[in-house]
């Protein structure tokens, strides 16, 4: 990666400021979700609970081309390392259908 190419930290700020003060309009909720067991399962458990009984993968965990895009272009069907997060709209602008979601942001991973 080359560190020239990326841009100022200030700016990255500003335009997270930005998007966050946009995001704050509508009336949709989003999502940031690193892993899959960021979400509730309905069981009531703590991450901690659910790792010590062997249900958190945070590695090796079957590629999901409509939630993650692979971020070297390996083309594996096995997640080695979630890169960065994926982002989830819920619902509409107007505040309804909260059923309904889409995926705006894939999870980047590197696969094998």
């Amino acid at each position: 990666m080359d560190v020239e190419a990326c841009p100022p930290f200030e700016d990255l700020v500003f335009e997270a400021a930005q998007l966050d003060a946009d995001m704050a309009k509508c009336r949709a909720w989003y999502e940031i979700s690193m892993y899959d067991f960021d979400r509730d399962d309905g069981t009531g458990r703590t991450w901690e609970e659910k790792e010590r009984d062997g249900d958190l993968q945070m590695f090796h965990f079957d590629f999901d081309d409509k939630t993650m895009q692979d971020a070297m272009g390996s083309k594996g069907d096995k997640v080695l390392l979630v890169v960065s997060p994926m982002l989830v709209k819920w619902g509409d602008l107007d505040g309804k259908n909260f059923d309904a979601s889409r995926v705006l942001a894939r999870r980047a991973v590197i696969t094998e």
